[in-house]
Protein backbone atom coordinates (compact mmCIF):
# COMPACT_ATOMS: atom_id res chain seq x y z
CA UNK A 1 0.00 0.00 0.00
CA UNK A 2 0.90 3.88 -0.73
CA UNK A 3 1.66 5.76 2.04
CA UNK A 4 -0.67 8.17 1.41
CA UNK A 5 -3.43 6.11 0.88
CA UNK A 6 -3.72 5.01 4.44
CA UNK A 7 -4.88 8.95 5.20
CA UNK A 8 -8.02 8.32 2.87
CA UNK A 9 -8.89 4.80 3.77
CA UNK A 10 -11.11 4.16 6.79
CA UNK A 11 -10.48 1.58 8.33
CA UNK A 12 -12.37 -1.40 11.32
CA UNK A 13 -9.13 -0.61 13.31
CA UNK A 14 -6.69 1.01 14.12
CA UNK A 15 -4.10 -1.66 15.08
CA UNK A 16 -4.95 -5.29 14.66
CA UNK A 17 -2.28 -8.04 16.58
CA UNK A 18 -2.29 -11.46 14.81
CA UNK A 19 -0.80 -13.59 17.39
CA UNK A 20 -2.22 -13.55 21.42
CA UNK A 21 0.59 -15.14 22.91
CA UNK A 22 2.62 -13.15 25.62
CA UNK A 23 3.91 -10.18 23.84
CA UNK A 24 1.26 -9.90 21.02
CA UNK A 25 -1.47 -9.65 23.94
CA UNK A 26 0.49 -7.48 26.81
CA UNK A 27 1.40 -4.76 23.16
CA UNK A 28 -3.01 -4.32 23.01
CA UNK A 29 -3.35 -3.75 26.60
CA UNK A 30 -0.51 -1.01 26.22
CA UNK A 31 -1.93 0.93 23.22
CA UNK A 32 -5.56 0.71 25.47
CA UNK A 33 -4.41 3.74 27.25
CA UNK A 34 -5.48 5.97 24.11
CA UNK A 35 -8.45 5.96 22.35
CA UNK A 36 -6.82 3.46 19.03
CA UNK A 37 -9.24 0.54 18.30
CA UNK A 38 -7.42 -2.33 18.84
CA UNK A 39 -7.84 -6.28 17.74
CA UNK A 40 -6.34 -9.18 18.76
CA UNK A 41 -6.72 -12.82 17.04
CA UNK A 42 -5.39 -15.60 18.69
CA UNK A 43 -6.03 -18.91 17.68
CA UNK A 44 -6.00 -20.50 20.89
CA UNK A 45 -7.32 -19.71 24.70
CA UNK A 46 -5.17 -19.83 27.39
CA UNK A 47 -6.16 -23.27 29.48
CA UNK A 48 -7.80 -22.28 32.86
CA UNK A 49 -5.38 -22.28 35.69
CA UNK A 50 -5.60 -25.47 38.08
CA UNK A 51 -3.23 -24.48 41.08
CA UNK A 52 -3.10 -28.41 42.13
CA UNK A 53 -1.93 -29.49 38.48
CA UNK A 54 1.77 -29.76 38.10
CA UNK A 55 3.79 -26.75 36.80
CA UNK A 56 3.92 -26.58 32.48
CA UNK A 57 6.44 -27.10 30.52
CA UNK A 58 7.28 -24.16 28.84
CA UNK A 59 8.34 -21.26 30.77
CA UNK A 60 9.90 -17.93 31.41
CA UNK A 61 12.45 -16.11 33.22
CA UNK A 62 10.68 -12.92 33.39
CA UNK A 63 13.69 -10.34 34.30
CA UNK A 64 12.85 -7.40 36.17
CA UNK A 65 12.11 -5.01 33.66
CA UNK A 66 9.69 -7.01 32.13
CA UNK A 67 8.12 -7.47 35.25
CA UNK A 68 7.79 -3.52 35.40
CA UNK A 69 6.25 -3.76 31.85
CA UNK A 70 3.15 -6.52 33.16
CA UNK A 71 2.58 -4.01 36.53
CA UNK A 72 2.27 -1.54 33.97
CA UNK A 73 -0.45 -3.25 31.63
CA UNK A 74 -2.06 -4.67 35.32
CA UNK A 75 -1.13 -8.47 34.69
CA UNK A 76 1.19 -9.22 36.89
CA UNK A 77 -1.62 -9.37 40.19
CA UNK A 78 -2.87 -12.15 38.01
CA UNK A 79 0.45 -14.22 37.27
CA UNK A 80 1.78 -13.73 40.93
CA UNK A 81 -1.57 -14.55 42.44
CA UNK A 82 -1.26 -17.86 40.71
CA UNK A 83 2.02 -19.46 40.54
CA UNK A 84 5.64 -18.22 40.14
CA UNK A 85 8.44 -18.36 41.70
CA UNK A 86 11.12 -15.63 42.17
CA UNK A 87 15.23 -15.83 41.68
CA UNK A 88 17.57 -13.21 43.73
CA UNK A 89 20.27 -15.31 42.48
CA UNK A 90 22.38 -16.85 39.34
CA UNK A 91 25.22 -20.01 39.72
CA UNK A 92 26.80 -20.42 36.70
CA UNK A 93 29.79 -22.59 36.34
CA UNK A 94 31.81 -24.68 33.70
CA UNK A 95 31.79 -28.57 34.96
CA UNK A 96 34.54 -30.37 36.34
CA UNK A 97 36.02 -26.30 37.18
CA UNK A 98 36.74 -24.87 40.47
CA UNK A 99 35.34 -21.88 39.31
CA UNK A 100 32.14 -21.13 39.62
CA UNK A 101 30.28 -17.26 39.65
CA UNK A 102 27.30 -15.90 41.48
CA UNK A 103 24.80 -13.12 40.52
CA UNK A 104 23.04 -11.00 43.41
CA UNK A 105 20.11 -9.06 43.51
CA UNK A 106 21.72 -7.47 46.24
CA UNK A 107 24.32 -5.95 44.23
CA UNK A 108 21.63 -3.88 42.50
CA UNK A 109 19.60 -2.99 45.62
CA UNK A 110 16.79 -5.42 44.04
CA UNK A 111 14.33 -7.62 45.43
CA UNK A 112 14.53 -9.87 42.93
CA UNK A 113 16.57 -10.84 39.79
CA UNK A 114 13.52 -11.94 37.97
CA UNK A 115 10.98 -14.88 38.27
CA UNK A 116 9.95 -18.10 36.93
CA UNK A 117 6.60 -18.20 35.25
CA UNK A 118 4.62 -20.73 32.85
CA UNK A 119 3.89 -19.19 29.73
CA UNK A 120 0.51 -20.19 30.05
CA UNK A 121 -0.27 -17.69 32.95
CA UNK A 122 1.68 -15.04 31.98
CA UNK A 123 -1.02 -14.99 28.59
CA UNK A 124 -3.89 -15.77 30.76
CA UNK A 125 -3.36 -12.76 32.90
CA UNK A 126 -2.72 -11.04 30.13
CA UNK A 127 -5.95 -11.94 28.48
CA UNK A 128 -7.97 -11.16 31.64
CA UNK A 129 -6.61 -7.67 31.40
CA UNK A 130 -7.60 -7.45 28.12
CA UNK A 131 -11.54 -8.51 28.65
CA UNK A 132 -11.88 -5.32 30.49
CA UNK A 133 -10.43 -3.15 27.96
CA UNK A 134 -13.30 -1.26 25.72
CA UNK A 135 -10.78 -0.24 23.06
CA UNK A 136 -9.61 -4.06 22.76
CA UNK A 137 -11.59 -6.50 20.96
CA UNK A 138 -10.55 -10.25 21.19
CA UNK A 139 -11.12 -12.71 18.59
CA UNK A 140 -9.99 -16.16 20.40
CA UNK A 141 -10.32 -19.21 19.21
CA UNK A 142 -10.38 -17.46 15.72
CA UNK A 143 -7.25 -18.20 13.42
CA UNK A 144 -6.28 -15.63 9.98
CA UNK A 145 -7.33 -17.80 7.03
CA UNK A 146 -6.49 -14.56 4.42
CA UNK A 147 -4.37 -11.73 5.27
CA UNK A 148 -4.14 -8.58 2.33
CA UNK A 149 -1.06 -6.68 3.06
CA UNK A 150 -1.84 -4.39 0.13
CA UNK A 151 -5.58 -3.54 1.41
CA UNK A 152 -4.35 -3.91 4.72
CA UNK A 153 -7.60 -6.44 5.29
CA UNK A 154 -8.08 -10.02 7.89
CA UNK A 155 -10.13 -12.30 6.95
CA UNK A 156 -11.01 -15.12 9.88
CA UNK A 157 -12.17 -18.63 9.75
CA UNK A 158 -15.03 -18.09 11.29
CA UNK A 159 -15.87 -15.99 7.74
CA UNK A 160 -15.58 -12.46 9.60
CA UNK A 161 -13.13 -10.03 8.18
CA UNK A 162 -11.91 -6.61 9.23
CA UNK A 163 -9.53 -3.69 7.99
CA UNK A 164 -6.53 -2.14 9.93
CA UNK A 165 -4.16 0.60 9.94
CA UNK A 166 -1.60 -1.05 11.19
CA UNK A 167 -1.00 -4.79 11.30
CA UNK A 168 1.05 -6.01 13.84
CA UNK A 169 2.66 -10.20 13.24
CA UNK A 170 3.23 -11.75 16.67
CA UNK A 171 2.01 -15.19 15.68
CA UNK A 172 5.59 -16.62 16.30
CA UNK A 173 9.16 -17.67 15.22
CA UNK A 174 7.50 -19.71 11.87
CA UNK A 175 5.51 -16.31 11.64
CA UNK A 176 2.76 -16.76 8.22
CA UNK A 177 2.44 -13.31 8.15
CA UNK A 178 6.48 -12.60 8.28
CA UNK A 179 6.61 -14.97 5.12
CA UNK A 180 3.56 -12.92 3.60
CA UNK A 181 5.23 -9.93 4.07
CA UNK A 182 8.60 -11.25 2.28
CA UNK A 183 10.75 -10.57 4.77
CA UNK A 184 13.93 -12.51 4.94
CA UNK A 185 15.92 -13.60 7.83
CA UNK A 186 19.41 -14.42 8.56
CA UNK A 187 19.39 -17.60 10.42
CA UNK A 188 21.54 -20.24 11.98
CA UNK A 189 20.69 -23.63 13.06
CA UNK A 190 22.48 -24.68 16.46
CA UNK A 191 23.76 -28.31 16.39
CA UNK A 192 21.64 -28.33 19.64
CA UNK A 193 18.52 -29.58 20.92
CA UNK A 194 16.80 -28.77 24.43
CA UNK A 195 15.22 -31.38 26.59
CA UNK A 196 12.57 -29.86 28.80
CA UNK A 197 11.47 -31.50 31.98
CA UNK A 198 9.36 -30.57 35.11
CA UNK A 199 10.92 -32.47 38.06
CA UNK A 200 10.05 -32.79 41.42
CA UNK A 201 12.37 -32.21 44.40
CA UNK A 202 12.75 -33.25 48.00
CA UNK A 203 13.63 -29.73 49.09
CA UNK A 204 11.61 -26.86 48.17
CA UNK A 205 13.04 -24.82 45.94
CA UNK A 206 15.92 -22.21 46.92
CA UNK A 207 15.77 -18.38 44.84
CA UNK A 208 18.83 -20.03 42.74
CA UNK A 209 19.11 -20.65 39.08
CA UNK A 210 21.54 -22.96 38.25
CA UNK A 211 23.54 -23.34 35.19
CA UNK A 212 26.51 -25.39 34.07
CA UNK A 213 28.58 -25.51 31.04
CA UNK A 214 28.97 -28.98 30.07
CA UNK A 215 30.68 -30.06 26.85
CA UNK A 216 27.96 -31.18 25.58
CA UNK A 217 26.05 -27.95 26.05
CA UNK A 218 24.44 -25.82 29.38
CA UNK A 219 22.48 -27.63 31.77
CA UNK A 220 20.36 -25.64 34.08
CA UNK A 221 17.79 -25.93 36.79
CA UNK A 222 15.21 -23.27 37.19
CA UNK A 223 13.07 -22.76 40.47
CA UNK A 224 9.30 -23.26 40.26
CA UNK A 225 7.22 -22.81 43.62
CA UNK A 226 7.05 -25.61 46.12
CA UNK A 227 8.78 -28.74 45.66
CA UNK A 228 9.27 -28.82 41.53
CA UNK A 229 12.01 -27.24 39.09
CA UNK A 230 12.05 -26.63 35.47
CA UNK A 231 15.06 -28.86 33.78
CA UNK A 232 16.51 -27.47 30.31
CA UNK A 233 19.53 -29.38 29.10
CA UNK A 234 21.13 -28.25 25.61
CA UNK A 235 22.89 -30.94 23.87
CA UNK A 236 23.41 -32.73 20.35
CA UNK A 237 19.68 -33.89 18.79
CA UNK A 238 20.99 -37.20 19.23
CA UNK A 239 21.74 -36.88 22.99
CA UNK A 240 19.13 -35.41 23.28
CA UNK A 241 16.51 -37.82 21.58
CA UNK A 242 18.43 -40.53 23.77
CA UNK A 243 17.73 -38.56 27.60
CA UNK A 244 14.48 -38.06 26.47
CA UNK A 245 13.75 -42.09 25.93
CA UNK A 246 15.91 -43.21 28.78
CA UNK A 247 13.74 -45.20 31.63
CA UNK A 248 13.05 -42.35 34.13
CA UNK A 249 15.03 -43.59 36.58
CA UNK A 250 17.84 -43.14 34.59
CA UNK A 251 17.10 -39.68 33.60
CA UNK A 252 16.63 -38.83 37.26
CA UNK A 253 20.20 -40.27 37.91
CA UNK A 254 21.69 -37.91 35.15
CA UNK A 255 20.55 -35.31 36.48
CA UNK A 256 21.12 -35.57 40.06
CA UNK A 257 24.71 -36.31 38.77
CA UNK A 258 24.99 -32.93 37.06
CA UNK A 259 23.88 -29.98 39.74
CA UNK A 260 25.51 -29.54 43.06
CA UNK A 261 24.05 -31.85 46.29
CA UNK A 262 21.97 -28.52 47.97
CA UNK A 263 20.05 -28.58 44.98
CA UNK A 264 18.37 -31.84 46.98
CA UNK A 265 17.24 -35.29 45.52
CA UNK A 266 14.93 -35.30 42.63
CA UNK A 267 12.39 -37.64 43.18
CA UNK A 268 10.01 -37.43 39.88
CA UNK A 269 9.29 -36.02 36.29
CA UNK A 270 6.13 -34.92 35.70
CA UNK A 271 6.78 -33.86 31.91
CA UNK A 272 9.18 -33.62 29.98
CA UNK A 273 9.72 -32.43 25.85
CA UNK A 274 12.45 -31.56 23.58
CA UNK A 275 13.04 -28.96 20.57
CA UNK A 276 15.69 -27.34 18.24
CA UNK A 277 17.37 -24.45 18.58
CA UNK A 278 17.99 -22.06 15.64
CA UNK A 279 18.51 -18.11 15.85
CA UNK A 280 16.53 -16.22 13.65
CA UNK A 281 16.38 -12.68 13.02
CA UNK A 282 14.71 -10.54 10.87
CA UNK A 283 16.50 -8.68 8.14
CA UNK A 284 13.70 -5.34 8.90
CA UNK A 285 11.25 -5.29 11.29
CA UNK A 286 8.81 -3.24 9.83
CA UNK A 287 7.01 -2.55 6.21
CA UNK A 288 4.23 0.06 5.45
CA UNK A 289 1.33 -0.75 7.77
CA UNK A 290 2.98 -3.98 8.71
CA UNK A 291 5.08 -4.84 11.80
CA UNK A 292 7.06 -8.12 12.87
CA UNK A 293 6.85 -8.53 16.95
CA UNK A 294 8.28 -10.74 19.14
CA UNK A 295 9.48 -14.25 17.63
CA UNK A 296 8.08 -13.17 14.74
CA UNK A 297 10.81 -10.89 14.47
CA UNK A 298 14.34 -12.76 16.21
CA UNK A 299 14.37 -16.27 17.98
CA UNK A 300 17.87 -16.94 20.40
CA UNK A 301 19.28 -19.79 21.86
CA UNK A 302 17.81 -19.39 25.54
CA UNK A 303 20.83 -20.55 27.13
CA UNK A 304 20.85 -16.82 28.97
CA UNK A 305 16.68 -16.45 29.35
CA UNK A 306 16.16 -13.42 27.60
CA UNK A 307 14.18 -14.34 24.33
CA UNK A 308 10.97 -13.39 26.08
CA UNK A 309 12.38 -10.29 27.53
CA UNK A 310 13.54 -8.90 24.27
CA UNK A 311 9.85 -9.36 23.00
CA UNK A 312 8.62 -7.41 26.22
CA UNK A 313 10.90 -4.49 25.28
CA UNK A 314 9.76 -4.42 21.60
CA UNK A 315 6.19 -4.24 22.57
CA UNK A 316 6.66 -1.98 25.06
CA UNK A 317 8.97 0.49 22.76
CA UNK A 318 6.45 0.18 19.64
CA UNK A 319 3.29 1.04 21.85
CA UNK A 320 5.35 4.13 23.15
CA UNK A 321 6.15 5.24 19.52
CA UNK A 322 2.70 4.02 18.30
CA UNK A 323 1.12 6.39 21.17
CA UNK A 324 3.77 9.16 21.21
CA UNK A 325 3.15 9.39 16.96
CA UNK A 326 -0.90 9.36 17.28
CA UNK A 327 -0.88 12.19 20.16
CA UNK A 328 0.95 14.20 17.83
CA UNK A 329 -1.23 13.62 14.95
CA UNK A 330 1.02 11.79 12.87
CA UNK A 331 0.01 8.29 11.20
CA UNK A 332 1.82 5.76 13.09
CA UNK A 333 1.32 3.11 10.34
CA UNK A 334 4.12 5.30 7.79
CA UNK A 335 7.52 3.78 7.38
CA UNK A 336 8.98 6.76 8.39
CA UNK A 337 7.22 6.75 12.41
CA UNK A 338 7.42 2.53 12.69
CA UNK A 339 11.07 2.70 11.90
CA UNK A 340 11.99 4.70 14.55
CA UNK A 341 10.52 1.69 16.85
CA UNK A 342 13.12 -0.24 14.43
CA UNK A 343 16.47 1.71 15.06
CA UNK A 344 15.24 1.98 18.71
CA UNK A 345 15.51 -1.94 19.37
CA UNK A 346 17.38 -3.53 16.31
CA UNK A 347 20.57 -2.66 17.67
CA UNK A 348 19.86 -3.62 21.54
CA UNK A 349 18.53 -7.13 19.95
CA UNK A 350 21.59 -7.16 17.54
CA UNK A 351 23.83 -7.30 20.44
CA UNK A 352 21.86 -9.79 22.27
CA UNK A 353 21.94 -12.19 20.02
CA UNK A 354 25.56 -11.69 19.09
CA UNK A 355 26.67 -12.06 22.90
CA UNK A 356 24.67 -15.22 22.97
CA UNK A 357 26.09 -16.75 19.43
CA UNK A 358 29.44 -15.63 20.94
CA UNK A 359 29.05 -17.64 24.49
CA UNK A 360 27.87 -21.29 22.47
CA UNK A 361 30.97 -20.94 20.53
CA UNK A 362 33.19 -20.43 23.41
CA UNK A 363 31.90 -23.71 25.36
CA UNK A 364 31.39 -25.34 22.45
CA UNK A 365 34.93 -25.03 21.48
CA UNK A 366 37.71 -27.54 23.97
CA UNK A 367 40.41 -25.59 22.51
CA UNK A 368 42.95 -24.61 24.93
CA UNK A 369 42.60 -21.00 24.26
CA UNK A 370 39.02 -21.07 24.73
CA UNK A 371 39.07 -22.95 28.06
CA UNK A 372 41.89 -20.01 28.90
CA UNK A 373 38.84 -17.43 27.89
CA UNK A 374 36.50 -19.28 29.65
CA UNK A 375 38.23 -19.50 33.00
CA UNK A 376 39.45 -16.15 32.84
CA UNK A 377 35.75 -15.03 32.30
CA UNK A 378 34.18 -16.87 34.92
CA UNK A 379 37.25 -15.46 37.47
CA UNK A 380 36.49 -11.94 36.19
CA UNK A 381 33.01 -11.91 36.40
CA UNK A 382 33.11 -13.28 40.51
CA UNK A 383 36.07 -11.81 41.66
CA UNK A 384 35.08 -8.14 40.16
CA UNK A 385 32.48 -6.43 41.43
CA UNK A 386 31.66 -3.97 39.01
CA UNK A 387 31.80 -6.64 36.23
CA UNK A 388 29.54 -8.49 38.21
CA UNK A 389 26.84 -5.69 38.51
CA UNK A 390 27.39 -4.95 35.18
CA UNK A 391 26.78 -8.48 34.12
CA UNK A 392 24.08 -9.23 36.58
CA UNK A 393 22.42 -5.35 34.83
CA UNK A 394 21.80 -6.71 32.06
CA UNK A 395 20.20 -10.19 32.82
CA UNK A 396 17.61 -7.78 34.65
CA UNK A 397 17.24 -5.58 31.66
CA UNK A 398 19.05 -2.73 33.37
CA UNK A 399 20.78 -1.17 29.56
CA UNK A 400 20.28 2.06 28.11
CA UNK A 401 17.21 3.46 26.15
CA UNK A 402 14.37 1.65 27.96
CA UNK A 403 11.20 2.42 26.99
CA UNK A 404 8.90 4.58 29.63
CA UNK A 405 7.11 1.85 31.30
CA UNK A 406 10.54 0.08 32.74
CA UNK A 407 12.35 2.94 34.31
CA UNK A 408 11.32 1.80 37.89
CA UNK A 409 14.63 -0.27 37.20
Amino acid sequence: MAEGESLMQKYTYDVAIVGGGMVGSALACALAESDLKVALVEPHAPPVFDPEAPCGLRVSAISYASENILKALGAWEGIISRRACPYRRMLVWEKDQAIETNFNSASLGLPHLGHIVENAIVQLALHESMSTLDQVTMYCPAESETVDLMAQKITLNTGESFSAKLIVAADGAHSRLREMAGIPLTQRTYNQHALVATVETVLPQQDITWQCYAPTGPQAFLPLPGHQGSLVWYASPAQVQTYHQIPESKLMDEIQRAFPERLGEITGISSKGHFPLIRRHAQTYVRPGFVLLGDAAHTIHPQIGQGVNMGFLDMAALAETILQAHAQGEDFSRARVLKRFERWRRWDNTLTIGITDQLYSIFRSQSRLAQHIRNTGFALADRTPPLNKLLASFAVGKMPHLPRVTRKL
